[in-house]
């Protein structure tokens, strides 16, 4: 899950380069790998999603306006095409697929799955090339599985005359896939469920990409889940934007019935972008909040905060915390460490930033990374080494990104050791 912008195409000229530095950790007498890596041409790139893949490297999962540098081989047409790209564990890429036909097409989120393969979500509004006989030219969501080698296996669409996008997807226990996001039609995949506006979805698949079920959920107006999660006891928690501009934190049973739902928030815009299930069974999310009231009440730090919510697994809020300045600040992606710390991943007023918590919501470390003008870290996980790979775009030509960046908005991947160091 992340920002998801649909920019203008325009072009300038690119670079990419690739930073190696090994670093050794002497307490545990093992070698952390940190590089970055930019990725695109000379247009606007961008990675949303990231997961760590069986054989120790990584899959990355966005959109190319580029159709030259890395994208020189593999554009399609249209504004811009979906990417996949799979690198190995020290950031080289391995290869690359680009997705979609002659209009706009996006994956906004990405996962290793069982066999290996890749699951990848988001959206299309093309009706040929890949998307010939199924897509119709409306803004429909969209779902790709992949083998290990991003060769495609089968595609399916969901929607209907009016836009929908899917913003997240999990690998159920039973091999299938619970996928989330945002709809405004009421016909087609939707006929008879739209609630008005905008409502969030959450829809069930078979391994073979088949529909078992699909629930709309909102108010009169607009509403949309970021992030999924599948609980160890089968159920499903959802988080998003919801009524009265809140955050909201949704619970259903395996069957897609609504368990339980919660708004958290103020009267200002409040979204929780990213959950997971804790190891003491609650759920941790990350999202931002421009609220001082409310839930908030005491907790503003500047024009929009970070926060990160502790909930036990009925949904009762255990403890929350704001991050940031005085500035614009959110967090976009979260990840659980193998010893229960919370990593929190997103934006410090226009710098990327990594937080880690432990399990009271204190702060560990935080680490800024970038240059003078934008980047985002927009997906975050914990690599096999401890370390942290992070996803995103970027547009500066300085700092962090003097040598590996190119002249708009470009895709990047920075791997960084486990206290949040690089370099």
């Amino acid at each position: 899950a992340g920002v998801h912008r649909w920019p203008e195409h325009v072009g300038n000229g690119y670079s990419v380069r690739c930073l190696l530095a090994v670093e050794e950790e002497e307490e545990e007498g093992e070698e952390e790998i940190t590089f970055i890596n930019s990725f695109g041409g000379s247009d606007y790139d961008y990675f949303f999603g990231v997961d760590i893949t069986s054989d120790g490297g990584y899959i990355a999962a966005g959109f190319a306006g580029s159709d030259d540098g890395d994208l020189a081989e593999t554009h399609i047409g249209g504004w811009w095409d979906a990417i996949l790209v799979k690198y190995d564990a020290m950031g080289n890429v391995e290869w690359n697929k680009n997705f979609g036909g002659n209009s706009a097409d996006e994956f906004l989120a990405v996962q290793e799955t069982n066999d290996n393969g890749f699951i990848a979500v988001g959206r299309s509004k093309s009706d040929d090339h890949h998307l010939e006989g199924i897509g119709d030219g409306n803004s429909n969501a969209v779902i790709v599985k992949y083998d290990s080698v991003g060769n495609i296996e089968w595609t399916k669409m969901f929607g209907g005359s009016s836009s929908e996008t899917f913003l997240d997807v999990y690998q159920t226990n039973d091999n299938g896939y619970i996928v989330v996001g945002r709809s405004q039609s009421n016909d087609g995949d939707l006929e008879g469920m739209n609630l008005g506006g905008q409502d969030a979805i959450i829809v069930k698949y078979d391994s073979e990409g088949n529909v078992e079920w699909n629930k709309n959920f909102g108010p009169v107006g607009w509403a949309r889940f970021e992030d999924v999660h599948q609980t160890t006891n089968g159920n499903f928690v959802a988080v998003g934007n919801g009524p009265a501009n809140n955050a909201i934190i949704v619970k259903y049973d395996a069957t897609g019935d609504l368990v339980w739902n919660k708004n958290f928030g103020g009267s200002s815009p409040d979204t929780f972008y990213a959950v997971r299930q804790t190891s003491d069974g609650g759920l941790i999310v990350a999202g931002m909040s421009q609220s001082d009231d409310g839930d908030l009440a005491g907790f503003n730090i500047g024009n929009q905060d970070g926060i990160i919510v502790k909930y036990d697994l009925e949904g009762n809020v255990e403890w929350n915390k704001n991050f940031g300045g005085t500035g614009w600040d959110s967090f976009k992606a979260l990840t659980i460490t193998t010893d229960g710390k919370y990593v929190a991943a997103g934006l410090a007023d226009n710098l990327a930033v990594l937080v880690q918590y432990d399990t009271e919501g204190n702060v560990e470390w935080d680490a800024e990374f970038g240059g003078t003008d934008y980047e985002e870290f927009l997906g975050v996980k914990q690599a096999l080494d401890g370390g942290f790979v992070t996803v995103g775009s970027a547009n500066s030509t300085d700092g962090d990104f003097a040598d590996y960046h190119g002249e708009l908005y470009y895709a990047f991947i920075a791997k960084f050791d486990s206290n949040g160091n690089f370099e």
